[in-house]
């Protein structure tokens, strides 16, 4: 058998059992545990957005400042 034979044949199906070998190499799945995740309050729940904006307009206004507007949500991934 040529050198040129046994890696055209040996090549391929090397390139099928790789594969084979890591998918059988897992863990089985099993029960799977519940995490609980906790839930993160960045931002007050309670706060009244339209008094707080009010408030500071009022106060930046008699200090002659300006307002940066920084919102979120806890409910956005991005925001907290």
């Amino acid at each position: 058998m040529t050198i040129q034979k046994l890696i055209s044949w040996t090549f391929p199906l090397v390139l099928l059992l790789v594969p084979c070998t890591f998918g059988a190499a897992q863990e089985q799945g099993g029960e799977k545990k519940a995490v609980k995740k906790q839930v993160i309050s960045v931002y007050d729940v309670e706060a009244d957005a339209s008094a707080d904006i009010a408030a500071a307009v009022a106060s930046a206004h008699k200090n002659n400042k300006r307002v940066l507007v920084v919102y979120g949500g806890n409910w956005c991934g991005w925001c907290v």
